[in-house]
């Protein structure tokens, strides 16, 4: 069992980061929609880089 316990805790804290990023993201003005974005596009294009660049 205690060989799971760091792979879930890990994804549960992962997820609820996650989401604490998407309430602070929805709570900020229209006029940052742009740059968050652009910052979701760039993260986009660097997790396609990783997957690619791992394989």
């Amino acid at each position: 069992m205690s060989d799971y316990a760091p792979p879930i805790v890990a994804t549960l804290l992962l997820w609820w980061g996650s989401t604490g990023v998407l309430l602070y993201l929805d709570g900020l003005s229209r006029r940052t929609f742009v740059w968050s974005m652009a910052g979701a596009t760039a993260l986009f294009a660097l997790a396609l880089w990783g997957i690619v660049a791992t394989r």
